[in-house]
């Protein structure tokens, strides 16, 4: 999830170096759809890495990880929301 967080980031600065900022809902979403949707489900119920993991053993600022990146996304917030 962490390298997932610095993708998103660049993909952010990329944005605002080169593109119109109104190609970035559109951009955001598509990296989400393809970097991170295709194995959201995935991600999720992992061992010792999945959210339920994160949950029941608090580890907050794995959450974090999870809740900034699936927010990003209607796509993986949505498979976030099926998983809980």
């Amino acid at each position: 999830m962490i390298l997932a967080q610095k993708r998103f980031e660049e993909e952010c600065l990329r944005c605002k170096n080169y593109l119109d900022p109104s190609s970035k809902d559109q951009l955001i979403e598509e990296f989400m759809s393809t970097y991170v949707g295709k194995v959201a489900k995935e991600l999720l119920v992992f061992k010792k890495q999945g959210i339920h993991d994160v949950i029941n053993n608090n580890r907050v600022e794995d959450l974090k990880i999870y809740m900034f990146i699936f927010k990003q996304s209607k796509l993986t917030m949505k498979i976030l929301e099926n998983e809980l």
